[in-house]
């Protein structure tokens, strides 16, 4: 037996006869006699990433998180079910809207204190 293409290709010989198969997908090998063989794969998720930014698609002071799909599904196998983008709220982000907010008021009085 030989595996080759990074996994994509398997090839055997049985008498002498050979035969080779290219992997399509993740559940389907497409053997040379014009056999197919399938199996169900079920989706799946990438892990969640860290919590990062703040606001965006989230609301003003919750930060977010996202997930990807590692692959889909085929042949009949279960969708992925499930947000992809997670929203939490977040003291962080309450406290940076607090701060940029008191920081751009002092910048306020600053430069009107100087045209006075």
């Amino acid at each position: 037996l030989y595996i080759k293409q990074g996994g994509r290709r398997v090839e055997f010989q049985s008498g002498n006869k050979s035969y080779w198969a290219t992997l399509t997908g993740r559940g389907a090998l497409n053997w040379n006699d014009g056999n197919m063989w399938t199996r169900k794969v079920d989706c799946k998720w990438s892990d969640w990433t860290d919590f990062g930014a703040c606001g965006g698609p989230c609301a003003a002071g919750e930060q977010q998180r996202q997930r990807e799909y590692e692959y889909l599904q085929e042949n009949g196998g279960k969708p992925c079910v499930g947000e992809l983008l997670r929203c939490q709220e977040s003291a962080y982000c309450n406290t940076a809207v607090v701060e940029t907010t008191a920081h751009n008021h002092s910048a306020d009085e600053h430069s009107s204190t100087e045209h006075s």
